[in-house]
């Protein structure tokens, strides 16, 4: 039962699988009136989400940007020490532009 119970609680953490589970299961449940003032709410809070999630992100790129920028600056980019530590963060700067 729990390998049943993590299988649904992964695909409901998709976005895709998310929203047509909302559509077609939890919409048609709710009384007529209810169902417009929920899928309102629901709009207004994914924008709120989208917007956080941009945010988010480009703070991130951009802490990402100073750290390199320190790096090279303190000369520790070519220290043997410090080469994982900037590889690591390009290879995580190509992962995220891949996922946009």
């Amino acid at each position: 039962m729990s390998d049943i119970y993590a299988a649904f609680k992964t695909n409901l953490l998709s976005g895709a699988l998310r929203r047509t589970f909302f559509r077609e299961t939890y919409l048609p449940s709710l009384p007529a009136d209810e169902r417009n003032e929920v899928e309102v709410r629901a709009y207004v809070i994914e924008r709120q989400i989208d917007a956080l999630c941009t945010k988010a992100e480009d703070q991130w790129e951009d802490r990402i940007v100073g750290l390199r920028e320190a790096l090279v600056v303190a000369g520790s980019d070519t220290m043997i020490g410090w080469r994982p530590v900037t590889e690591r963060i390009s290879r995580s700067l190509l992962y995220r532009s891949k996922r946009s």
